[in-house]
């Protein structure tokens, strides 16, 4: 496996475990939620979870970006 097929595989993976970190389906039913930052955890965790993920875009862009550069 190219080092290149590894990095796109580790960032496919990293991509699918951040989406299925914000979805709360982890948490029982008519469990009261925690409150962090004057919002619901399940909401806090969702927002940082996609912002890794805008991250990670951001990242992938920049770095695809510059190999075509000439």
């Amino acid at each position: 496996m190219t080092p290149r097929r590894r990095s796109d595989l580790l960032l496919a993976a990293a991509f699918i475990v951040l989406y299925a970190i914000s979805i709360p389906w982890y948490r029982p039913t008519g469990a009261i939620p925690a409150i962090w930052f004057g919002l619901p955890d399940w909401v806090v965790i969702a927002t940082l979870a996609h912002v890794f993920v805008a991250a990670l875009c951001s990242i992938i862009w920049l770095r695809r970006a510059r190999e075509e550069d000439p």
